[in-house]
């Protein structure tokens, strides 16, 4: 029997996709303990209010902290799995429902529903040895319940309007100072991830890369995970370089305007680099993707327009949305592949672009009544994308828009509903 004092930030299992009865045998039969990532719950009704408090206090207390299980349908003693303790639902699957939409109503900020898991565990006649001895049934579901870690921490439940954290002893109460030291850490990340985009720009400006970049003016593009500058936020290189095969649709590249350009990869300090050659300088690349091992992505490419009336040269407002529209869903879907946390925070900049106007080719004519870009290093507003489920095409059209107004765009910039 595991005793309580050898592991108190126990989860059932590290792989969730193994989750089966045998499962939650091994938690009785080895005595599991409840500590910071593994809660017991012999009964909870989503139409019981205390239930309701209860089970939504746990799963905030789970992503404040570290995430962890909740296993609804065991009983325990002294803290320590003992025994099934099932229950019989009309229908399982409306409760499953109904919990994820109690969670999403009684939540502040809403708990994001991709952080959510719950999978039902069938008791049949076949473990009665394992039913707590007091169980009303023999045979039903256990439901657990996986939490993952919030970086948009700290939440409180609304039932009762109070956060909580979680320790070794289980579910506390913050009291004021942790929540303000709190919320001061969601807005810590913010910054990180604005200092680390600036640090990168300068750094591209001063053409100190790995690989030689073109001249012309160069738009960047920055997408930061939540927890990038955390322990945890670490990225094996391997895996974005990997991206690359051809059987790979997951690629972090950011697109030349000419996507026969010969390319280049290689494994930097940073993570994994990889390089579009320009055709003119030959000896130069139009595009850097590095994938950072803290799972920054950093994409950009060299390219502008130069007005044949002499006027300012134009950076093409369309060629870079084809770019984004082909490479920005393979960044958040590579990002999402390697466990990063949401929310991803999007940066798009421009570097050595003083006087260089954004829009479309027709527009060029024009371009030199604007004035262009006022500054050499341009620092647009970030963006951000909530979840896996979110609409990509409002972000795109929101960091194209950005660039249209750093341009000094003459026409009208598109809205985004």
């Amino acid at each position: 029997m595991i005793n309580l004092q050898d592991d108190l930030s126990l989860m059932l299992l590290d792989n969730w996709q193994e989750l089966s009865i045998d499962t939650l045998v091994t938690a009785i039969e080895n005595g599991y303990p409840e500590g910071k990532e593994l809660e017991f719950k012999r009964e909870q009704n989503p139409d019981n209010s205390g239930h309701k408090q209860t089970t939504v206090g746990e799963v905030v207390s789970f992503a404040n902290a570290s995430g962890g299980d909740i296993v609804i349908g065991m009983a325990d003693e002294e803290r320590t799995a003992s025994g099934f303790w099932p229950t019989h639902y009309e229908d399982v699957d409306e409760t499953i429902l109904r919990w994820v939409d109690i969670i999403k109503r009684n939540t502040d900020p809403e708990i994001p529903q991709h952080l959510i898991e719950i999978e039902e565990v069938q008791v049949t006649e076949d473990y009665e040895e394992h039913v707590a001895e007091q169980s009303p049934s023999e045979t039903g579901s256990i439901l657990v319940m996986r939490v993952q870690r919030s970086w948009r921490s700290p939440h409180r439940e609304t039932v009762k309007n109070r956060f909580y954290e979680r320790s070794s002893g289980g579910k506390s109460e913050l009291d004021t100072g942790a929540i303000r030291r709190a919320m001061l850490q969601g807005d810590l990340v913010v910054e990180r991830a604005q200092e680390f985009r600036d640090d990168r720009l300068a750094a591209i400006q001063a053409d100190d890369l790995a690989l030689p970049l073109a001249p012309q003016p160069k738009v960047v593009l920055h997408v930061v995970p939540s927890n990038a500058f955390s322990v945890e936020g670490t990225l094996d290189p391997a895996a974005s370089s990997q991206g690359f095969q051809p059987d790979n649709k997951t690629r972090p590249v950011l697109l030349a305007a000419d996507r026969r350009h010969i390319g280049e990869g290689r494994y930097t300090e940073n993570g994994y680099l990889h390089g579009r050659m320009a055709m003119n300088p030959p000896d130069r690349f139009a595009t850097l993707t590095q994938t950072f091992r803290s799972g920054v992505i950093e994409a950009l490419t060299a390219t502008s327009y130069n007005n044949p009336d002499g006027g300012n040269p134009l950076i093409s407002s369309g060629h870079v949305e084809n770019c984004l529209e082909t490479a920005f869903p393979t960044f958040i879907e590579f990002l999402t592949q390697q466990e990063c946390a949401y929310p991803f925070y999007c940066f798009i900049s421009l570097v050595g672009a003083r006087g260089v106007s954004v829009g479309g080719m027709r527009d060029a004519m024009g371009a030199d009544l604007i004035g262009g870009v006022s500054s050499d290093i341009a620092r647009l507003p970030a963006v951000q994308v909530d979840s896996p489920t979110s609409d990509l095409e409002p972000v795109i059209h929101s960091l194209v828009d950005s660039l249209h107004n750093a341009g000094g765009s003459w026409g009208r910039p598109r809205t985004v509903e």
